[in-house]
């Protein structure tokens, strides 16, 4: 019986390994991620590692402060919450060096409906002691995505945000101390809120003319009612020079992460 016991917990601790292993093997890296800082611009700019070559996937809108510094440093400890200067706290922290971290615009309160709303609105602005502040959204990717180790470089261009441009600021258009980012908190009102994307069906167009107007009977309207008609990706191929129907994907990410997507017909004629 004892035998029989004994085999068994050496089959649960093997399963348990076999379970663990690949969660490990799959987890980011250091070098997977590199940030950079634009401290005239007040813009993040997240690298990722492609073939040993870094590329620029995210730019985040950010406000910086007097304190914060030059130079290239390295990520350390993380918090889910952080208690700040002056009592208040903030979301999704992760230092860089000594009192500079990456975290979400101020909370008054340990409460995600108490944020400070004059600063989320100033979020691309001069505004932080030394820190980058963050909407909800970007400061929980850096948190959940850029180890401990992963290289950090602030430096200064005026004239250029960063190969992404930087953000548009986010409205809150509902008011109260939301982030409008913050779909991880399940009473946010915000989460209620969803984009538009309106697309006649179908596009006729003249074979031959080169280029076109492919947003032509295209509306998109973020989850706080404002126009983002330009930011939509189309994708999908077109021969202008060959009669016939053609299928394009068109997909709308919004201010605040959120999502639709929706696909047209166009239709080349002679």
């Amino acid at each position: 019986m004892k035998k029989i016991k004994y085999h068994i917990l050496l089959l649960i601790a093997s399963l348990v390994i076999q379970l663990l292993c690949p969660l490990t093997a799959k987890a980011a890296d250091s070098t997977t991620y590199y940030l950079k800082v634009n401290r005239k611009q007040n813009v993040v700019t997240a690298y990722k590692k492609v073939d040993d070559k870094y590329t620029p996937i995210r730019a985040m809108l950010a406000s910086c402060g007097q304190d914060t510094p030059l130079g290239t440093y390295r990520l350390g400890e993380k918090y889910r919450w952080r208690l700040m200067f002056g009592g208040t706290y903030s979301q999704y922290a992760s230092r860089i060096v000594d009192h500079i971290l990456f975290h979400s615009v101020p909370y008054w309160t340990k409460d995600p409906s108490n944020v400070e709303q004059g600063e989320f609105d100033r979020l691309g602005e001069k505004r932080s002691m030394g820190c980058i502040r963050l909407c909800v959204a970007d400061a929980r990717w850096i948190y959940l995505n850029c180890p401990t180790g992963t290289k950090v470089t602030f430096y200064d261009d005026e004239a250029n945000p960063g190969p992404l441009g930087k953000p548009d600021n986010i409205v809150r258009a509902l008011g109260g101390g939301w982030d409008p980012t913050d779909r991880w908190s399940p009473e946010n009102p915000y989460n209620n809120l969803t984009p538009t994307l309106t697309i006649n069906k179908s596009l006729k167009l003249k074979y031959g003319q080169g280029s076109y107007n492919l947003l032509k009977g295209v509306e998109a309207i973020n989850s706080v009612g404002k126009n983002q008609t330009d930011d939509v990706d189309i994708t999908g191929e077109i021969d202008y020079y060959t009669p016939g129907k053609y299928t394009l994907t068109y997909t709308f990410v919004d201010c605040i992460g959120k999502s639709v997507k929706k696909k047209r017909y166009v239709i080349i004629t002679e």
